[in-house]
């Protein structure tokens, strides 16, 4: 997930803006969906193209994978109660593993059955947004998992549609949420884009990164 850490003062209360009173049931179904749209980029890569650059500076296709399994550990750590994983250690490429294909089906096969509605009612320690309702962070989490759906499809040469609606809620819940994600370390300057230009082309600017134009 992007990396913020914000002051106390600078924090929403409850969480991130604008999904403080999201279900579990709601959560779930946009991570769910998210997933479903890596996991197809995921199974289409070509063995030989892990290594290929993205569009992340200085990261190959496998360091975006690797951070994207990050996410899944701390998700299962949160759900376990168990201390959060730290960014960066290992690093995302040690992370992907010799088979970055079944490294991210193990890690999304762990993670998925952990997440029950009950488990998404507990508060977490998130380092964006302070302490927070799980399931509002879990709402919040397909922003950073489309965002990197689109680079590691980049990366390895294949065309990806993110799904219009999800993609319309999460560009949302990013500009509600815009002061904290680009603090430093975090999201960088927006890139601009047509007012009516496709939402996914919306929401790939919003997060400084440049695609082509797709149905709106």
């Amino acid at each position: 997930m992007t990396d913020v850490s914000p002051s106390a003062a600078a924090r929403p209360p409850g969480g991130p803006a604008d999904l403080r009173a999201v279900t579990p049931d709601a959560a779930l179904a946009a991570f769910d969906e998210a997933g479903a749209t890596i996991d197809a980029v995921v199974a289409a890569v070509a063995p030989g193209r892990w290594t290929d650059p993205s569009p992340c500076p200085g990261w190959t296709a496998a360091d975006v994978l690797g951070h994207l399994v990050w996410g899944q550990r701390l998700l299962a750590a949160w759900a376990q109660g168990d201390p959060p994983p730290t960014p960066a250690d290992p690093p995302a490429r040690e992370l992907a593993g010799e088979d970055p294909v079944d490294t991210w089906t193990a890690a999304r096969s762990r993670t998925r059955p952990l997440l029950t509605p009950q488990t998404l009612e507990r508060t977490i320690p998130t380092r964006a947004f302070g302490p927070v309702r799980f399931a509002t962070f879990l709402a919040g989490f397909p922003f950073d998992t489309l965002a990197h759906t689109w680079d590691l499809a980049t990366a390895t040469g294949q065309d990806v549609v993110l799904p219009q609606d999800l993609t319309a809620a999460v560009l949302a819940w990013g500009e509600a949420n815009e002061p904290l994600l680009r603090r430093p370390g975090g999201l960088g300057p927006a890139l601009p884009a047509p007012e009516d230009a496709p939402v996914q082309q919306r929401f790939l600017a919003f997060t400084g990164r440049s695609g082509p134009a797709l149905p709106r």
